[in-house]
């Protein structure tokens, strides 16, 4: 919650959205899909995406005299631009570094984009499942044929999620990024040792879907882009297309790779 003398409700709150693989092979796609993620990130606890703005850090190679170097943040900051406009939300500050060269080595291009916005303190939510018995459903942003983002569809699918978070349908909800939905699924049961049953086709498991959304609810969801996935159970397994998981083994696989770190 904000610091001020007194009491206050309102909150604010900062989330990151960057995709190192995907903007290094365009970073145009790459820093657009950058705002796409913080902005679904906000939405995810409870914020409303026409109260957010954004703030980028952006982190480049030495420009030289290399044409082919200075089209990178120029593709990257268009791509940005881009999402701005599409989804009506204004980039408002930033750093940029043009210094990423030691000798022949590189940094890759970068552009992080951060959403930032306030809320009521009482609407906002967690990633982690609450219980068992409720739907999941996973709230489907479908992309252009040309795979860039369908900002109308996002708008659309961003309002119907705040207003079931904001009613207290949506109990928790996540923000499909770099793992997939599959690994939004395992993170969300983390928290609470709470399982879950799915079914979904192994490829879509796996698949960025920047901008989809995964929620947990009470009942039933009637949104056209809203497509049940299974339920949550008591069991600490995670279930998928019937092959079970303990909740234990995967924190462990998800965990141990960097404890020794």
């Amino acid at each position: 919650k904000l610091p001020v003398d007194g009491e206050t409700t309102t909150c604010s709150s900062m989330a990151w959205g960057f995709n190192p693989y995907l903007t290094e092979a365009d970073p145009y796609r790459g820093a657009y899909m950058a705002v796409v993620e913080s902005v679904t990130k906000l939405v995810c606890a409870g914020f409303h995406h026409e109260d957010m703005y954004l703030t980028f850090q952006e982190y480049f190679e030495h420009m030289n005299d290399k044409p082919e170097r200075w089209g990178k943040p120029l593709a990257a900051l268009l791509g940005a631009l881009d999402a701005q406009m599409g989804l009506g939300i204004a980039s408002i500050g930033g750093k940029d570094s043009m210094s990423g060269t030691f000798q022949d080595i590189n940094v890759p291009p970068m552009l992080m984009a951060f959403g930032i916005t306030t809320v009521d303190a009482s609407k906002v939510i967690s990633t982690d499942l609450k219980g068992a018995g409720h739907r999941i459903y996973l709230v489907r942003h479908t992309p252009l044929e040309n795979r860039m983002p369908d900002t109308a569809q996002l708008k659309e699918n961003f309002a119907f999620v705040s207003g079931r978070i904001e009613s207290g349908k949506i109990l928790s909800a996540w923000s499909v990024g770099f793992g997939g939905v599959g690994e939004g699924l395992a993170k969300m049961a983390f928290g609470n040792g709470v399982g879950a049953e799915i079914t979904l086709d192994e490829p879509k498991l796996y698949e960025y879907a920047y901008g989809s959304i995964l929620v947990e609810c009470e009942g039933t969801l009637e949104y056209p882009h809203a497509e049940l996935l299974g339920f949550t159970v008591a069991e600490e397994a995670l279930t998928v297309n019937g092959v079970k998981m303990p909740l234990e083994e995967l924190y462990k696989a998800n965990t141990e790779k960097f404890a020794a770190v």
